[in-house]
């Protein structure tokens, strides 16, 4: 990307799309804990760790309070809300297809356009993993439906690669922010190299490993 497109942004664009400053900066430790809590309450918690997940929790509450001022709270709030607004509409929309298709389409017409380990079934499956908007536990088990509805393994790595990294709601915010011409290079160049994971994958584990 930063070969194709050499010319630099200007200072109105970057300070368009940036967030509101807080005042005074975090140390890096203080991100690090942080983010590090997060994941771990997000993992324990996906994995019904309730025990442990209630005692990170408890850490993270008193933590949160200290390391971070009302400020910061108020921009990560007026943030998640205009994200929230702008995406959900096709969060639904895209969970409702995923459904729709993971309950109605055939078993027959899966296996035939998805199915084995070819470049086709490689690149179908990356384009229909780009129209869809899902959580990564869901993500996970439409996958796994389509495998038991017979797509290939390989066709199922790029679909559920494609899925977080160009889904279609995605490509309209960054649209957005740095234009169609640089939006469509991203969009071709993710949905190449998943189509050629999951071709490769295919190749070499087309049982799993």
């Amino acid at each position: 990307m930063s070969t194709l497109f050499r010319e630099r942004r200007s200072n109105d664009d970057l300070e368009a799309t940036a967030l509101p400053e807080t005042e005074g900066g975090k140390r890096w430790w203080v991100l690090a804990a942080f983010f590090g809590l997060m994941l771990a309450l997000m993992v324990f918690s996906l994995d019904a760790h309730w025990l442990t997940a209630g005692i990170i929790l408890i850490i993270f509450i008193p933590f949160f309070a200290i390391a971070f001022s009302w400020d910061d709270f108020r921009v990560w709030i007026e943030a998640t809300y205009q994200f929230v607004r702008s995406i959900l509409p096709w969060i639904l929309i895209g969970s409702l297809g995923a459904a729709i298709i993971a309950g109605l389409v055939p078993s027959g017409l899966v296996f035939d356009l998805t199915g084995g380990s070819s470049v086709r079934s490689s690149m179908i499956s990356s384009f229909l993993g780009s129209l869809m908007y899902l959580c990564p536990p869901a993500e996970v088990m439409v996958t796994r439906a389509f495998v038991e509805l017979g797509m290939g393994l390989g066709p199922a790595l790029a679909f559920i690669l494609t899925g977080p990294a160009v889904s279609f709601p995605s490509m309209i915010i960054l649209v957005k922010i740095v234009g169609w011409k640089k939006s469509l290079v991203y969009v071709v160049m993710l949905f190449v190299l998943a189509t050629l994971t999951g071709f490769t994958y295919g190749m070499f584990f087309p049982k799993g490993a």
